[in-house]
């Protein structure tokens, strides 16, 4: 359904994202809509829905949405749903959900798909690095141990990455 995405908390807003049915801050323990955004329709393919669960990073909420029309990834205030940063994607359907490392003095936003798994700066969106090599249908979203992301996906063929964080930049 258009529910399969798993909602997140700061403890005071509880944040939910329905893709084309929108995304949703409640006040958390009263249950009082806060904001609510249109992000527009997703054109998934394969009916399987619109998979990608938003994250959340102190004020910074990140919906993943790449899909079959203009892909891409917006970050917005937790507080308002007002827009901070929007960047275009050439990225089909996936169903990643990102992870946010927190990396020296940088914040980056992590996010898998077809094209490239790419890092993005938290503060500006500005992408700093990226590598390429995933089949189509990424639903696995990363994971972050000791400096190293790990990226996979199988649909096409069975892909992995380890990625050192140490020094990574560019392609």
């Amino acid at each position: 359904t258009w529910a399969s995405n798993s909602p997140v908390t700061d403890g005071r807003h509880v944040i939910a994202s329905f893709g084309s049915a929108g995304i949703y801050c409640l006040e958390a323990k009263i249950g009082k809509l806060a904001w609510k955004k249109d992000l527009g329709n997703m054109r998934v393919k394969h009916g399987h829905g619109e998979g990608a669960s938003p994250v959340l990073h102190n004020n910074t909420l990140v919906i993943n949405w790449d899909h079959e029309g203009d892909s891409f990834v917006i970050a917005l205030d937790k507080t308002t749903g007002k827009q901070l940063w929007r960047k275009p994607r050439n990225e089909p359907t996936s169903w990643s959900t990102p992870i946010i490392v927190t990396r020296g003095q940088t914040t980056q936003l992590i996010v898998s798909a077809t094209t490239a798994v790419r890092a993005y700066d938290l503060n500006d969106g500005k992408v700093l690095w990226h590598v390429d090599g995933l089949p189509h249908n990424v639903v696995a979203s990363p994971v972050h141990a000791n400096g190293i992301v790990y990226t996979g996906a199988s649909y096409e063929k069975r892909t992995m990455h380890a990625i050192n964080l140490a020094g990574a930049k560019g392609d």
